[in-house]
């Protein structure tokens, strides 16, 4: 199943979002760190299935951790210029409602849960890197694979509560004055 999700993700990023990339547009970078990401994905999926490591965190990081997105996608479709044009005039509550909502559930998976969650999985990556049973070899590269990218998108966790604090002063901001 999580071959097929990572498959499935891949596959919707080349179908949908590679060829609208808009020759003029300085966000190549963030296209090409989106394929990135999804490349991540795909190799940290596989690398759990072939060789059994990490299932127990797999539902966390595969899919409670996500929830906060759902409600990103919901949220950018009141985006004046990406979104769907006149929803945020017909229904200004609904940016406002489906901010807070994101913006909940980031801090309370992604920062939150995020860090308890790591906590525990980068201690039993230790501790897998460090046995010596010789029959589990094959499997210490991609656990040190894995806590590279634990350590990369728990910098992109920082750096996205960042930019959601800055856009919730700036939203309020707006709001009050």
């Amino acid at each position: 199943m999580y071959v097929y999700l990572a498959v499935a993700r891949w596959w919707n990023f080349m179908r949908i979002v590679w060829p609208s990339l808009c020759p003029n547009s300085h966000s190549h970078t963030h296209y090409f760190l989106f394929a990135l990401v999804q490349l991540m994905c795909f190799l940290v999926v596989y690398g759990t299935i072939v060789h059994c490591v990490a299932h127990y965190h797999v539902p966390f990081y595969f899919g409670i951790s996500e929830l906060s997105t759902a409600f990103l996608c919901l949220l950018a479709n009141f985006d004046e210029e990406l979104g769907v044009p006149g929803l945020a005039d017909a229904w200004p509550q609904g940016k406002v409602i489906f901010g807070l909502i994101f913006a909940t559930t980031f801090i309370t998976c992604r920062v939150l849960l995020w860090a308890f969650f790591s906590k525990y999985f980068v201690s039993d990556a230790l501790l897998a890197i460090n046995n010596t049973d010789s029959s589990r070899d094959a499997a210490r590269p991609w656990v040190k694979i894995f806590l590279a990218s634990l350590t990369g998108l728990s910098c992109l966790q920082v750096l996205w509560l960042g930019q959601i604090i800055l856009v919730a002063k700036e939203e309020l901001g707006g709001m009050l004055a």
